[in-house]
């Protein structure tokens, strides 16, 4: 199994930006995937900021693959992680952790495949700027572990 992750920095500025060569017409997702023989995609920072209904066709209808989104509901265009897995490989998705204020930043998909549990998560900064992040940060990364401790201990 071929798993990719990707920071994006806004899927949609990367989609139009992705070639070959210069010159050349930009790939689309299927052709991407193509190359990079991947089953599952994990991207974040796609700083989507819609619901999935108000998504292009493009990024909800990869062929051959399924697309579990979770955005951001508290910044418009922040943050959001979106996990494409081939088509009949994820048993069951889940955006949520069970915690409102990392919730609705959209950082975190998990996937059952059956024999592993995948985690395609965008960790919070803490940045200089963001000094009042830290706390937050370093609150989601304890949630985040224990999370993964419970999976190992059922």
């Amino acid at each position: 199994m071929n798993i990719v992750s990707w920071n994006v920095n806004s899927i949609r500025a990367w989609l139009r930006n992705v070639r070959t060569d210069l010159g050349q017409p930009r790939l689309r997702l299927d052709e991407i995937f193509a190359r990079l023989d991947a089953d599952i995609v994990c991207m974040q920072e796609t700083k989507l900021a819609c619901r999935n209904d108000q998504l292009e066709d493009e990024l909800l209808h990869v062929p051959g693959y399924e697309a579990f989104f979770h955005t951001c509901t508290s910044s418009k265009g922040r943050s959001g992680v979106v996990t494409y897995a081939r088509t009949g490989c994820t048993l069951a998705a889940s955006p949520d952790v069970a915690v409102q204020k990392f919730d609705e930043e959209g950082r975190v998909m998990q996937t059952d495949h059956g024999s592993f549990v995948l985690f395609n998560i965008y960790f919070p900064n803490a940045g200089e700027e963001e000094s009042n992040r830290l706390a937050f940060k370093l609150e989601f990364y304890e949630h985040i572990q224990v999370m993964c401790e419970r999976l190992v201990a059922s």
